[in-house]
């Protein structure tokens, strides 16, 4: 299929699939005798793991680290260990990033409350920031 097809059906755009093929994310496709891409369905198997992956808050990094992996093993078994505990480890990173969400959210419900604003080291930052542009003024 052509990069419009391809693109089309992964559901991404030409511009992103070339560049995974430039960083060796997925295979180069084969050219036609009029010199234009022709990728196969392997690829867009590919793309659409991919695609599902960064969905996912994957590093296009990590998913070049698992698909590498997965090429270089053959057993089955330690390909699903190993994305197992690739899932593991992204789940344990979401959870931690949710619980600073939590803590910030938190300090500024915190802060927008009028009685804890009046002694706020940011009220007190921004009049400061006030005094300066205004004696610049």
């Amino acid at each position: 299929m052509n990069s419009k097809e391809i693109s089309r059906k992964s559901g991404l755009p030409i511009s992103t699939i070339r560049y995974y093929e430039k960083i060796e994310l997925i295979p180069s496709p084969l050219r036609k005798s009029n010199g234009y891409r022709d990728y196969d369905e392997d690829v867009l198997f590919l793309l659409r793991i991919i695609k599902k992956l960064t969905y996912l808050g994957f590093s296009l990094r990590e998913i070049k680290e698992i698909l590498n992996f997965i090429q270089i093993h053959s057993n089955i078994s330690d390909n699903l260990d190993y994305i197992q505990d690739i899932l593991e480890q992204k789940n344990k990173e979401i959870l931690e990033r949710q619980a600073q969400l939590k803590l910030i959210s938190d300090q500024l419900a915190d802060i927008k409350e009028k009685e804890k604003f009046e002694g706020c080291p940011i009220k007190k930052a921004v009049k400061k920031i006030l005094n300066i542009f205004l004696k610049k003024a």
